[in-house]
């Protein structure tokens, strides 16, 4: 089973989230993140990711849930980070990037191993301020 770590980036009260440019799922939307990578551990793919993705360094990530899909390419155990950065996401992957509120969550067109988890996802948003 590929593990993969993906990155829930808040700025204030909204959430990170990018439009993919490539199969699969292309035009789906998701968090940035990735397959962990050789020996690896699940925070170091975390930076690694993250710096690829959008060429910048991860400040702060904790695990907030995980969990267990089949995909077409297989199964994936997939693990949820709360993280900050240390400067602006500069997307090298992404169609489009935008911050979304917990109350537009539902409205975007998600990767399909991601809608059954958007519930849970959305009881980490920060308080509205």
């Amino acid at each position: 089973m590929r593990e993969v770590v993906i990155a829930a980036i808040f700025i204030q009260d909204e959430l990170l989230v990018g439009q993919r440019e490539s199969e699969p799922f292309k035009g789906y939307w998701e968090c940035p993140g990735g397959k962990v990578e050789g020996d690896e551990d699940l925070i170091e793919a975390l930076v690694r990711e993250i710096q690829e993705e959008g060429k910048v360094k991860v400040d702060h990530a904790s695990a907030m849930f995980d969990y267990e899909v089949m995909t077409p390419d297989g199964p994936l155990h997939l693990t949820w980070f709360y993280t900050t950065l240390c400067d602006e996401f500069d997307p090298t992957i992404y169609d489009h990037m935008k911050t979304i509120k917990k109350e537009e969550v539902d409205a975007l067109a998600w990767i399909p191993h991601n809608r059954p988890y958007l519930e849970k996802l959305k009881t980490f948003f920060p308080i509205q301020t």
